[in-house]
């Protein structure tokens, strides 16, 4: 399968179809690829500049450094700034990103293991 055809089922499907799709596919490279294409964004949508930079885990990652990132980076961030809406946005971003991840299979995550 071409890249093309695993961004066609990525795209052309509601996520919880496409993630159905995935599941059901051989457990390959193929499998894994089309589950990363998946994979929640890292970051929110950004409309303008922040006056931060913000460096989130990669898509790889393991599960253990996201929550290391919510809980010594953003959280102390965002209490730190309460009215930054970006901040709540990574905030619930990564809840997105953490709850895909747990509703996973085990046998199909393709990330990093926790150290």
């Amino acid at each position: 399968m071409t890249f093309a055809e695993l961004n066609a089922i990525a795209d052309g499907n509601t996520p919880n179809e496409a993630l159905a799709i995935a599941l059901a596919m051989p457990d390959d490279a193929e499998r894994k690829a089309l589950l990363y294409l998946l994979h929640p964004a890292e970051c929110p949508e950004i409309t303008e500049p922040l006056p931060y930079l913000i460096h989130p885990p990669g898509r790889l990652s393991a599960t253990s450094r996201w929550l290391d990132f919510r809980d010594r980076t953003l959280l102390p961030m965002h209490e730190a700034r309460p009215e930054d809406a970006f901040l709540a946005r990574f905030v619930d971003q990564v809840a997105r990103i953490l709850a895909w991840r747990a509703a996973l299979p085990v046998e199909a995550r393709f990330w990093k293991t926790e150290a």
